[in-house]
């Protein structure tokens, strides 16, 4: 009789148990249901992630050479192609979403060749992500400027949100910066480029090491590859 006792009430235990255990799985369940998965992100259906992951993939020409530049155009295939096949409310969701380091499909597309067409698309269809830093404080003008950005480029991004030209990143250094400190003879700033990013008094601001514009653009003005500024007093107008 005490044996039978024994016997339902282990039974009664590992009933109890399983109840417990199963009880958890649900809460854990229904958890990640509510907080949702980190690397997916669905509105409707659509993995707005996809989106920013194909702009992270895509890359700018890997020099000047018409066969790079062709490379670069078919890298950028696919994110033409997801956005023709989705609405204009899944296309700015999409580019509102943060991927790898906070970074939007816009800072991707600056920073990955600068694609007039996309840029134009994700300007028109979620223009506040222009304000957006990522976890290292560089907007989208920010890459644009490292990475060689057309003037046409600068100029829209600049105008879409005018107080970008003179926002500093985490280390202090504002778009010009960038754009005179950049090292790459294949991306060297072009005098449009720097009377466009001068013209709110950035060749004034220091960045963390105290370094101004203004020298920079000496180190620039002893390269062989530098382009003469028509009218050099541009960069110094506002200190």
């Amino acid at each position: 009789m005490a044996r039978g006792r024994n016997r339902e009430s282990g039974r009664n235990r590992e009933s109890g148990r399983n109840r417990e255990s199963r009880n958890r799985n649900r809460e854990r369940e229904q958890q990640s249901t509510e907080e949702g998965d980190d690397t997916q992100d669905l509105t409707n259906g659509v993995d707005l992630l996809e989106f920013n992951r194909l702009c992270a993939a895509a890359y700018p020409p890997r020099n000047k050479s018409d066969e790079a530049k062709y490379q670069s155009e078919l890298s950028w295939e696919p994110v033409r192609e997801w956005i023709n096949a989705h609405t204009e409310e899944d296309i700015r969701q999409a580019a509102l979403a943060q991927g790898e380091s906070a970074m939007t499909a816009l800072h991707f597309a600056c920073r990955n060749g600068s694609v007039t067409d996309v840029i134009d698309v994700l300007l028109t269809v979620a223009p506040e992500t222009v304000q957006w830093p990522d976890t290292f404080g560089w907007l989208p003008i920010h890459y644009a400027c490292a990475c060689g950005a057309v003037a046409d480029v600068i100029k829209k991004l600049a105008e879409t949100f005018p107080d970008s030209k003179t926002t500093v990143d985490r280390r202090g250094r504002t778009p010009l910066h960038f754009a005179l400190g950049n090292q790459n003879p294949d991306q060297l700033a072009t005098p449009a480029v720097v009377a466009i990013l001068s013209s709110s008094g950035a060749a004034s601001v220091a960045d963390e090491h105290g370094m101004l514009v203004s020298f920079l653009f000496c180190l620039k003005r002893t390269s062989s590859t530098f382009e003469p500024l028509s009218n050099p007093a541009i960069l110094f107008a506002d200190c």
